[in-house]
């Protein structure tokens, strides 16, 4: 099991909630800092930056003029939905807003260069493993990639072609699984425990 240390006890993980590059960071600024200050301001000043900055990154690849696309990335995280679902704080669960972005950033940017597309998809994914913990915001991360390919191939093409489609699908999905088979391999492991633990009852009352 992952742990994460909660009232000194932890607490059993069969998701990524004890992964991510961000976690890593903010422990080690914890651990060799005096003022615990630090990673909190860290913490929730990337919550709310990294979104409002991937969607600059994109709109900027789009060629849009730097005004718009300044309006657009700061609407983007300061709106009465955004506002009120960061409020939580919860880094597992707010940081999906920054994960699509920026990969649709990395789509748009590397769209025909397989190669790159592969590489940085991955390699942003995985800095970003945190936000595909909570199952349903993870469906909503990876169907909003297939969205961004939808979109790159008609901003590229002016046109869908099926067989073009689906092999950058199928690249992004390659890409995705492998760059995080570090917490999806050791995941799918633990699902049989996970089953036991978490009964069929018990998700419909919780849902």
């Amino acid at each position: 099991h992952q742990w994460v240390d909660r009232f000194g006890t932890g607490l059993p993980n069969f998701s990524t909630n004890g992964a991510g590059l961000q976690l890593y960071i903010l422990s080690l600024l914890e651990n060799y800092s005096e003022n615990k200050t630090i990673p909190n301001f860290l913490l929730v000043f990337s919550l709310y930056y990294l979104p409002a900055l991937g969607m600059y990154l994109a709109l900027s690849e789009l060629k849009i003029k730097p005004s718009l696309t300044f309006t657009i990335s700061i609407f983007y995280v300061v709106n009465p939905f955004t506002m009120s679902w960061m409020s939580m704080l919860n880094q597992w669960n707010n940081f999906a807003a920054a994960a699509m972005p920026f990969l649709f950033w990395i789509i748009i940017k590397n769209y025909k260069n397989n190669l790159r597309l592969f590489f940085f998809y991955g390699l942003l994914s995985s800095v970003f493993s945190q936000a595909y913990t909570n199952i349903p915001l993870n469906v909503v991360v990876n169907l909003s990639a297939i969205i961004s390919i939808l979109f790159a191939s008609y901003h590229y093409y002016r046109n869908f072609q099926l067989k073009h489609l689906v092999e950058k699908i199928l690249l992004i999905n390659l890409s995705f699984m492998l760059f995080n088979a570090w917490w999806l391999m050791p995941l799918s492991y633990f699902v049989g425990d996970a089953q036991r633990i978490y009964s069929e009852s018990f998700a419909e009352e919780w849902l």
